[in-house]
């Protein structure tokens, strides 16, 4: 008799659905809530052990079947056919990739594994997982695709860089594989960059290097990835502070240089979301080096700066609702509503992406338990893409919001003022939904469902973090939770962002799916202006925090309707 594991005890039905079971007799709860009939659960004795004879073993092993044919027979017999043996560029890439990533591991230290995670999560596009490259925006790599250059390159780099990596790196392993030890070194390297980025500042050609800036960047997804806790956004906010006052002491030379035009986008794109959330205005430097850098970029990045230029206006709006007149907030939104429109109607052929139809296997379940929510899902060209269409629906919900807000305020209730409402509602909820559709593609559900495999590739942690922001504020948004079915949408919202905290590592997503359920906005970075002093003793050093049902951590939904 051989042992062969504890099997699952959950019934037929849930094992099925992959569910979890109460084990309730005579049915589950899952059942009954479903209207399902249940078959009843398996014995587990008998599938705990099994007879392993050894008549039974040579017939398990198939003895008798044929030898499996050589690669080089399969090979010959594909020439005879006239089958073409060029291999396809992407798979021969892969094939290398892989072969270098077998050899580094083989006998990698610790380091090495977290370099290798960094570069895997963010540094390179993975042409398994995308469409046709042709057109995606991240075409000529990832989002740090210049990483790999910067540590193998011939130059003297400075060390708060490799610190920074492995802090990133070592979190990132720590939250997969549930090691409270790497995560105790990852924040060792963490203190070590923060220091070195410190003992740089005061030396102006040293901190205007990449490096500073790059590190800067990596520490602030390392904050989005290490804590759940409210201490750990407001560092993050800190960090985005901090880049954007890097870019204004590196002056315009920084553009000089495709390196350096790219790490701008990336401190541009991080910054603009932190105003957004905390809304204070975007600075005029980044709008001015954004104009800068303008004429370097291709068609599909240069629409990307100009969505940057449309939320930047929006975001100045924003900030100053307590003192603009509501005739002058209407007229700004309305104006800001139709360039968002424009916008969306006057891209290029690289941001198409493809809508299907949801396959009835998904149907099958209830809408908690589906991977999809709607009757359709996007598949994009890589993740920047689908970043830029979610963070267009995102701005422009948040403008229809202030619209059906402040329309209110300006004229009493009439037929009109309530078909416009409804219109701008129908929209709103659109967007909400094109914002879900999205999901799918971020988890590699796609590539499941298109290639009939067993289970998805393992998403990347960058996918998470484009995406977690986008579908918080869908969370919080009017059309959402105000009645039964707003409230089915939060909740599927609320168990996509633990979904990507517990599978991509991305810890911040917990944070976030714990104050969408409480319907409020984080404001941490609020009470961090306004009490400093205090906060530091509310908030105490690293590994002390409160959670985000204290006072000044959260605050109202704002706007509502």
């Amino acid at each position: 008799m051989v042992y062969c594991g504890k099997p699952s005890s959950a019934c037929n039905e849930c094992r099925r659905r992959r569910t979890r079971c109460d084990e309730a007799r005579p049915s589950c709860k899952q059942g009954v809530r479903g209207c399902r009939v249940c078959t009843g659960y398996r014995d587990l004795l008998t599938l705990m052990f099994r007879d392993e004879n050894e008549n039974k073993r040579l017939a398990r092993n198939g003895q008798n079947r044929k030898p499996a044919p050589t690669r080089e027979a399969v090979l010959l017999k594909w020439k005879e056919m006239g089958g073409e043996l060029e291999p396809d560029p992407r798979t021969k890439f892969r094939e290398e990739r892989v072969g270098r990533l077998e050899s580094l591991l083989k006998h990698s230290s610790e380091e090495e594994q977290g370099i290798c995670y960094v570069f895997r999560n963010y540094a390179y596009e993975d042409p398994d997982y995308g469409m046709d490259f042709s057109h995606a925006i991240m075409k000529d790599g990832g989002l740090f695709a210049y990483l790999p250059e910067m540590l193998g390159g011939s130059r003297a780099r400075l060390n708060c860089l490799d610190d920074a990596i492995l802090a990133l790196g070592l979190a990132g392993i720590s939250n997969t594989r549930r090691d409270s030890l790497m995560m105790k070194k990852a924040v060792a390297r963490y203190m070590r960059a923060v220091s070195g980025i410190s003992a740089l500042l005061p030396k102006v050609n040293e901190a205007t290097k990449d490096d500073v800036l790059v590190s800067v960047l990596l520490l602030g997804l390392y904050e989005t990835n290490c804590s759940s806790k409210p201490s750990s956004m407001k560092y993050w906010a800190q960090h985005a502070n901090g880049a954007s006052s890097l870019l204004s002491l590196r002056g315009d030379s920084q553009l000089q240089t495709p390196t350096g035009r790219r790490i701008f986008v990336r401190v541009r794109f991080q910054f603009m979301k932190t105003c957004v959330q905390r809304n204070i205005p975007i600075p005029n430097s980044i709008t001015r080096l954004s104009l800068l850098a303008l004429p370097h970029e291709s068609p599909d990045h240069a629409a990307a700066t100009g969505l940057s230029f449309i939320i930047t206006r929006f975001a100045a709006l924003r900030a100053r609702l307590q003192t603009t007149s509501v005739t002058e907030i209407l007229k700004a939104a309305t104006e800001i509503e139709q360039q968002l429109e424009k916008w969306a109607t006057n891209l290029p052929d690289g941001y198409k992406y493809q809508i299907i139809p949801t396959p009835e296997t998904q149907r099958q379940y209830e809408n908690d338990e589906r991977e999809i929510y709607g009757d359709t899902y996007h598949v994009y060209t890589d993740v920047l893409l689908a970043s830029a269409w979610n963070s267009y629906r995102c701005a422009r919900t948040l403008v229809l919001e202030l619209l059906c807000t402040y329309i209110l305020l300006l004229t009493p209730p009439d037929p009109d003022t309530d078909l416009q409402i409804y219109t701008w509602k129908s929209r709103i909820s659109e967007l909400n939904n094109d914002i879900l559709a999205s999901v799918l593609f971020h988890f590699n559900t796609h590539i499941q469902l298109q290639n009939n495999l067993w289970t998805r590739p393992p998403p990347r942690a960058l996918n998470g973090e484009m995406l977690m922001w986008n579908l918080h504020r869908c969370a919080l948004s009017g059309m959402v939770g105000c009645d039964e079915e707003g409230e089915r949408k939060k909740r599927w919202i609320c168990a996509r962002l633990r979904a990507i905290a517990r599978e991509m590592g991305i810890l911040h997503a917990e944070g976030l799916a714990v104050v969408a359920e409480m319907g409020r906005e984080v404001s941490v970075w609020e009470l961090a202006r306004s009490r400093e002093d205090e906060v530091q003793g509310v908030l105490g050093e690293m590994g002390e925090d409160v959670d985000w049902g204290s006072d000044g951590v959260t605050r109202e939904r704002s706007p509502s309707f």
